[in-house]
């Protein structure tokens, strides 16, 4: 004889929830997880992102926002918080940026999904590939690192690689600012690691660069900060995002 299960109530409605939110002590349905999370994600972007009234600059151009996206659920819930704060401003370009690696298997489809999300939005899309900068492709990076015996991990060149991606994108495009998706976990996991590694300095250069812009580059966002993963998930599959 099998138990009946049963499913929370959403604290606000009478909806069932999808998640219990352990640090508001509140059962969420889908309708209000996605209220609160745009409502946080709106509050950083506007401590974040000082817009003026008219963000053009002296010869009338729009500002620039490049908003990093691969294909995945935070900079796709990334780009649709923006564009839904933003979109509708004249005084504002949004841009989704996309680098390509080179990983057969992983890269091709989620550029397509990072490339359709772009079209849905009618957001201006832009994409640079690791030989078009330079570099060899991942792929190929990974073999040599097995072929060598090297000590290093794929991630440590990739990591240096993506970033000179981004940044030749910022500049591409003129961004005035760059938009990363990392989440609340994403931020956490790093300042446990620079801790781990007596990295302060390394911890005091994580964006928001809004208020300390390091000079020659575009600074960099991070709206999503305050969002754990597991609730950026639901929200992208509470709105349908590729």
């Amino acid at each position: 004889m099998s138990a009946s299960l049963s499913v929370q109530s959403c604290s606000r409605c009478s909806h069932p929830a999808v998640i219990h939110q352990i640090y508001s002590g509140q059962h969420l349905c889908q309708s209000h997880l996605a209220k609160s999370i745009r409502k946080r994600v709106s509050k950083t972007l506007r401590a974040q992102l000082n817009l003026p009234s008219d963000a053009r600059d002296e010869n009338g151009n729009p500002s620039v926002i490049l908003v990093c996206i691969s294909g995945g659920k935070d900079s796709a819930v990334l780009l649709e918080r923006i564009h839904e704060n933003l979109g509708k401003r004249r005084d504002v370009t949004i841009v989704g940026g996309c680098v390509d690696e080179g990983i057969e298997g992983y890269r091709p489809p989620s550029l397509e999904c990072a490339r359709k999300l772009c079209e849905d939005l009618g957001v201006r899309f832009e994409t640079v590939s690791y030989p078009e900068l330079g570099f060899k492709e991942m792929d190929e990076v990974a073999g040599k690192i097995i072929a060598t015996n090297d000590k290093k991990t794929p991630c440590s060149y990739c990591g240096v690689f993506r970033r000179q991606g981004i940044n030749h994108l910022a500049t591409r495009v003129g961004a005035d600012v760059i938009a990363l998706g990392h989440n609340l976990d994403d931020m956490a996991q790093t300042i446990m690691m620079n801790m781990q590694n007596g990295d302060l300095e390394r911890t005091l250069r994580l964006a928001p660069h809004t208020n300390s812009p390091i000079e020659g580059m575009a600074p960099r966002i991070v709206p999503l900060r305050w969002v754990p993963e597991q609730e950026i998930h639901l929200y992208a599959l509470h709105r349908n995002l590729p």
